[in-house]
């Protein structure tokens, strides 16, 4: 039999001490975490108080840096299974028990940190929509979809289980065929490191298998589908650790160290796999086709053409004889946007007009202001989508006054769940970044003005 009897009171029992013994380093993890995000946060709503211009307050995806920790939290507590396990050796138990009450602790784990980020982003997004009720310039950037809210926390944990599987496969590996396991991760590691750059280009060039080997699963756009291929890997990569764990005899050798021709072995593999095998692979030529087109010149724009979808003022200046002159008075004043600290982009003239030659000897009666707002944007949000700005020209005899007035806006970026925005089901809502990690901002922050007379 594959359990044997009292296993499954084993089981119940170990994940019981285990849940009691770590619940205060987990509650200190916790702790650390919620400091890391609410800190920052509170200088975040210092600057929205205080800010006396245009801001994005790019808030990182918390979600994604608890994704990674995630990963390298479970790593090392693969690494220290034996060690953890010498801690519990007083309680009854066998390999499976032992390795599957670890299993089930950190799936445990999993649901709570994957409740404790929707929990901080909860609670910022609250702060945040509390400050919009009493500021009019403090706006969110993503919208809030509580069905995305929901459906991304299961997404989450799926990828983040599957992760954790992965993790404790590779453990069981490396306990069950130690020499052979090291030797073959130094290679694949050593393979990485020294051809990263070279092995992701050409596998995108080339090789088709390597580089869409998860592609049936990473860039799933069905949810139906995404999770009934997330629940088959989960249970196969689980069910394969669970019994290559029950054919492992642990202590049998707990005293054994890696010697010296191990060692030895491990860096001829390094050697082998970082010089010999990327001249193999990688300095042959790689043929590519080309294609050339032709360019046709295009047509000039017509001017109703080039100005449609702009906005227009239109002045009448039939009063003013033909030939006359119109001067054009512009304030200038300083506007700047900032997208993270030390990161602004200013101006000392908060418009560009074109078109001021056309004032001079007029012929017509009708003066036309076209306009067309600032299109700076910052992780594909644009400025314009909350400024409420407005041109306001003012005719007074031959002079004409022109102003642009833009609000100071707050701009919160509070995204979460970014690892759930390849599926259709959440296209053209508004609640991503543009980048699912760092930032891009760009663009004009002054708006363009064109004058003409007809």
């Amino acid at each position: 039999m594959f359990m044997v009897k009292g296993e499954y009171a084993n089981i119940k029992n170990l994940l019981r001490v285990r849940l009691k013994t770590n619940a205060k380093s987990f509650k200190w993890i916790l702790i650390l975490l919620g400091l890391f995000v609410f800190v920052p946060f509170v200088g975040t709503i210092v600057g929205i108080l205080q800010s006396n211009h245009v801001r994005f307050y790019n808030i990182g995806d918390f979600s994604l840096t608890i994704f990674f920790g995630i990963g390298l939290r479970y790593f090392v507590l693969m690494l220290m299974y034996r060690s953890t396990n010498d801690k519990l050796s007083v309680y009854p138990q066998t390999n499976n028990s032992r390795f599957i009450s670890s299993l089930l602790y950190n799936f445990i784990e999993v649901f709570a940190l994957a409740a404790f980020v929707l929990a901080t982003y909860l609670i910022r997004y609250i702060i945040v929509w509390v400050l919009t009720l009493f500021m009019d310039n403090v706006h969110f950037a993503l919208d809030f979809d509580l069905s995305f809210i929901i459906v991304g926390f299961f997404v989450y944990v799926a990828y983040s289980l599957l992760i954790v599987a992965t993790i404790e496969l590779i453990g069981v590996i490396l306990r069950k065929w130690t020499y052979y396991a090291i030797v073959g991760f130094t290679a694949a590691l050593s393979w990485m490191i020294a051809n990263f750059s070279t092995v992701i280009e050409n596998l995108r060039l080339r090789i088709s298998f390597p580089s869409n080997v998860l592609a049936f699963f990473i860039e799933e756009s069905s949810l139906i589908n995404f999770f009934i291929k997330a629940i088959v890997l989960l249970v196969a990569i689980t069910a394969i650790a669970v019994v290559i764990n029950r054919y492992t005899v642990y202590y049998k050798n707990q005293g054994r160290s890696l010697n010296k021709g191990v060692v030895l072995g491990c860096i001829v593999v390094a050697i082998a796999v970082m010089v010999v095998l990327p001249y193999i692979f990688f300095v042959r030529p790689i043929y590519m086709t080309q294609t050339t087109g032709t360019v046709t010149e295009g047509a000039i724009i017509p001017v109703d053409d080039f100005f449609s979808g702009f906005e227009e003022i239109r002045i009448d200046i039939s009063h003013i004889p033909n030939g006359s002159n119109i001067e054009v008075r512009v304030e200038n004043r300083e506007v700047v946007a900032e997208v993270v600290t030390g990161a602004r982009f200013f101006s000392n003239t908060h418009m560009n007009i074109s078109g001021a030659e056309s004032l001079r000897n007029i012929q017509g009666d009708t003066l036309i202001i076209s306009y067309r707002p600032s299109f700076f944007q910052a992780n594909g949000i644009m400025l314009a989508d909350f400024a409420d700005s407005q041109l306001i020209a003012n005719l007074d005899g031959n002079v004409l006054f022109v102003d642009y007035v833009i609000e100071n806006v707050q701009v919160v970026f509070l995204p979460i769940w970014g690892m759930a925005r390849q599926f259709d089901f959440f296209n053209d809502r508004n609640i991503f970044r543009t980048p699912i990690i760092g930032i891009s901002a760009g663009g004009n922050i002054t708006p363009n003005v064109w004058l003409r007379v007809e």
